[in-house]
Parts: C-alpha cells; sequence; structure tokens
C-alpha cells in the first residue's frame, strides 16, 4: 500500500532567481520516505532528489537537476532541504553511493560538504557527511517558509 502527503513547501533564492521547494512524504510497506523537488517558479519542475531515511543515517538517492538548471543553485539547495529533512527525522549522518555512472560528480558532493570516497565495491564508493543537533539548525539559512496552496500542489502532480 503507498500513501503519501506534500509537507509546506519554501521558496529558495539562487544566483539572481528563485525556485520553489517540496517535499513529499510517502509511506511504502510501513516505510517513510521522501521525494525532494525544485521547480521554477513557474511550476516547472527543475531537480529531485529521492531520500531514504534509515534507523541513524539518511541516504540521497537518484539526485537530477535539469541540464539548462545546472550550476544555478538547484542542487545545492537539495542538499540543503534533504540535511534539513534528515536531522528533523534525528539522523547522525547522511550519504551517497557513487558508481561510474555519476562518479564525475563527487567535486559537487565534496564541495557541499560531504567526505568519503569509502570503496563501497569495485565499481562504487560512499560519501558522507555528519549531521549537525536538530536544534542547532538555522532555518532561515535554508529558505524563507512559504504555505503551499492547493494551486501549487496540483501544479506538481
Amino acid at each position: 500500500r503507498l500513501s503519501g502527503r506534500w509537507k509546506r513547501g519554501s521558496v529558495c533564492k539562487r544566483n539572481g532567481g528563485q525556485m520553489l521547494i517540496q517535499v513529499f512524504v510517502t509511506v511504502v510497506d510501513g516505510v517513510t520516505e521522501r521525494v525532494v523537488s525544485a521547480s521554477d517558479m513557474k511550476g516547472v519542475m527543475v531537480g529531485c532528489v529521492y531520500l531514504a531515511i534509515g534507523k541513524r543515517s539518511a541516504w540521497l538517492r537518484r539526485m537530477f537537476v535539469a541540464e539548462h538548471a545546472r550550476k544555478a543553485g538547484v542542487g545545492s539547495a537539495l542538499l540543503e532541504r534533504c540535511r534539513k529533512e534528515a536531522i528533523e527525522a534525528g539522523m547522525k549522518s547522511i550519504g551517497i553511493t557513487l558508481d561510474e555512472k555519476n562518479i564525475e560528480t563527487a567535486p559537487f558532493y565534496e564541495k557541499n560538504g560531504f567526505v568519503g570516497g569509502y570503496e563501497y565495491d569495485d565499481n562504487s564508493f560512499m560519501m558522507w557527511q555528519r549531521l549537525p543537533e536538530a536544534e542547532k539548525l538555522d532555518d532561515d539559512k535554508i529558505s524563507s517558509r512559504v504555505q503551499l496552496t492547493k494551486a501549487d500542489e496540483e501544479r506538481t502532480n
């Protein structure tokens, strides 16, 4: 059984522009997961990432940023929201596994505070980041908050 809901979205300012960051929380077979998406202010999705929440760590999977939106801060904004979601869920760290298909993204993750290079197997390695305590999270740094309207939710479906 699959169910889900949208959380309150946030407007994020990056490189002179704005984007809407939204989180869809799903429950599949009793496991809670999150899909974090970024849309331009016209409602066109420009990026998304799947965030899996474990017992102590969160894992990023399948991050995508549209080619025309790269180098505009979309990926960094998605990571910031993923960090916030992981901290709120009580996670101590956040990680990602890179392989031959996306190894060229390692400098991006390093620039955003990830460390590692722990070899997972012959074709992939892991990077991770320790997360601060939830009390230390500065919500203003992440974004200014707005309430999503029903039209916003329908536009992204």
